[in-house]
């Protein structure tokens, strides 16, 4: 085959350091498009991101030129720094960790509603719950005690 095709579409999940509930309304309206530049410079394709005062949630397409790793790296650091120049948020952190889940492309469009309804969803489950259930969900084992550096 004289080319590589792909198709690589994850859920990408994080929280903020300690799961603080520093994200406000305001501050989500202006981050996630920042976000989603992040990913476009990266060659991304943004289908949603979303998200609660204390954590985001991103379905997007990664080329395969890029490592996850990297891309999530560029997404969190970039990120960090603008909440602290652009929010003077000073001590504003992500956490260490995330998580990446594969998405069929017919699970795409319940993803996609699943993020845009953050915030009513965690009217009844906090993000630790959510988390939780989304690793159990997909069969991936966890030391709790490592869960959320």
């Amino acid at each position: 085959m004289s080319q590589s095709l792909s198709q690589i579409l994850v859920h990408i999940v994080f929280s903020t350091k300690n799961r603080k509930h520093v994200i406000l309304d305001d501050t989500r309206q202006q981050l996630y498009p920042y976000i989603a530049t992040i990913l476009k410079n990266l060659g991304c394709i943004v289908y949603e991101i979303g998200g609660t005062d204390n954590h985001v949630h991103i379905l997007c397409e990664t080329p395969n030129d890029h490592l996850l790793t990297e891309i999530i790296g560029k997404i969190k650091s970039g990120s960090s720094n603008w909440m602290k120049k652009q929010q003077n948020m000073d001590n504003f952190f992500w956490q260490r960790g995330y998580g990446v889940f594969s998405v069929s492309q017919s699970q795409k469009p319940i993803i996609s509603n699943y993020i845009k309804n953050q915030i009513e969803h965690h009217k009844k489950f906090s993000f630790e719950e959510e988390f939780k259930s989304m690793l159990k969900k997909c069969g991936i084992y966890y030391d709790e005690k490592y869960l959320w550096n």
